[in-house]
């Protein structure tokens, strides 16, 4: 399985780098090749998670606030033919 992790580093006290390290760990132990995307800026996250769903990710998965979450909703679900 492939997955992406899109994490605003900005958000949750700037606990990403803890974060990063366990979702690697877990993802290794379970056998998940995982890349980790950082948002830089405004739109970032909207298009990192547009990115993953058209290259074939089996999961996008987040880490962030209420800006996060809107903008991978958006983001994912903004591609023609994928759900």
């Amino acid at each position: 399985m492939k997955a992406t992790l899109i994490i605003n580093p900005r958000s949750g006290k700037r606990k990403a780098p803890g974060i990063i390290a366990t979702a690697e760990r877990i993802a290794n132990e379970l056998g998940i090749q995982l890349e980790v995307k950082l948002i830089e800026g405004i739109g970032h996250g909207t298009d990192l998670a547009r990115d993953a769903v058209q290259r074939g990710q089996d999961r996008v998965v987040f880490a962030g606030g209420d800006g996060t979450l809107n903008a991978v909703a958006r983001g994912s679900g903004s591609v023609q033919g994928h759900r």
